[in-house]
């Protein structure tokens, strides 16, 4: 059955990519992973990408593998099918099995110039600016490494930028199914609302919240606030994340700030330094138990070709126990990622 879903799906783009002029068609992919060794830290049930494997492990890995096709049936609609394939995502052997991440069809300027209205299994807006100022291929962002939302949704959104040309404001408004790429198995739903802000002409300051209604009878709420700047010898943001949600009836109230940037030492061949630094309280409401997490990571990026990147980085993921809370060991990674482009 996967094979004749796979000949089935060649074969498909095959006869596609034949009438490329006339539907406009458009098929693209990249893969990103690393050659890793973790001289330090523990297995634990954290989050991190790391964290499950033992002290002095080694080993090559994809993270993730993409491959997506646009096609534009007229000039006011587009349709986008992507799978995707993780470290997360094996088969019972072992295997990288793909799924799909994103299935959308786009209309533009549905009565209004600068209105979009999106449907299908759509990209959400909960860290979408923010990974536009971070390298993906390194990590993810830090609303994204501690599960705190989902990157599509199946649901339909409303996006809006003003003036339509050079947009200085962008907004989104949104409702979906809460289970990301799963099967939805619920009636209820999740709404996401988001703005963005042009400060000055390559500076933006993003406001984001969701609340997703699907998880308890109270609900869970996200709200973050996200600034991005870029210019030609730097790039980099700061994003402060609140959580609110209960477990077996208490309050909990996770908080996450990050900060991020990249500095370009050379035009060509392309270099350039990337350092990062999250700190995350698993629940200010409490002193006496639970963790205050610290991550960070710096690395040097070398691009010999535009699709081509390597980056050695070293890769931390450190926690401070509060109160009697047992302590946790430091996870040390030192790393070669690779990401590769094509075509």
């Amino acid at each position: 059955m996967r094979r004749l879903l796979l000949l089935t799906l060649v074969a498909g783009i095959s006869v596609s990519t034949l009438r490329t002029q006339q539907n406009a068609l458009a098929v693209r992919g990249y893969f990103f992973g690393d050659y890793f060794y973790k001289p330090g830290g523990d297995s634990t049930a954290l989050p991190g990408q790391y964290t499950q494997y033992r002290r002095d492990a080694h080993a090559f890995q994809f993270r993730r593998l993409y491959f997506w096709a646009d096609a534009q049936p007229s000039t006011r609609c587009s349709v986008r099918f992507l799978l995707e394939a993780t470290d997360a995502s094996l088969d019972e052997r072992r295997r990288y099995s793909f799924f799909v991440k994103e299935a959308s069809i786009t209309w533009d300027s549905l009565g209004f110039p600068f209105v979009q209205v999106q449907g299908g299994l759509i990209p959400t807006p909960t860290w979408r600016l923010a990974e536009q100022y971070w390298e993906r291929s390194l990590e993810r962002t830090v609303t994204d490494f501690w599960n705190w939302g989902n990157a599509v949704d199946f649901g339909i959104a409303l996006r809006g930028q003003f003036p339509s040309e050079h947009p200085i404001v962008r907004s989104t408004l949104m409702v979906g199914s809460g289970e990301g790429p799963r099967l939805e198995i619920d009636r209820l739903k999740k709404l996401y609302a988001q703005i963005a802000l042009q400060l000055w002409k390559t500076t933006w300051l993003e406001l984001y919240s969701d609340w997703d209604i699907t998880t308890t009878a109270q609900g869970t709420s996200t709200f973050k606030a996200f600034l991005g700047h870029q210019q030609q010898w730097f790039r980099g943001g700061m994003e402060v994340v609140l959580r609110r949600f209960h477990v077996s009836g208490q309050l909990v109230l996770p908080v996450g700030i990050s900060f991020f940037g990249s500095f370009r030492l050379l035009e060509k061949p392309a270099l350039q330094t990337i350092a990062r630094y999250d700190w995350i309280n698993d629940n200010r409401r409490t002193s006496d138990q639970g963790f205050i997490h610290h991550f960070a990571l710096v690395g040097l990026e070398y691009a010999p070709l535009p699709q081509l990147r390597l980056t050695p980085n070293l890769w931390l993921l450190g926690h401070t126990a509060k109160g009697n809370t047992p302590h946790l060991k430091t996870d040390v990674v030192a790393r070669l990622t690779f990401f590769v482009m094509y075509p």
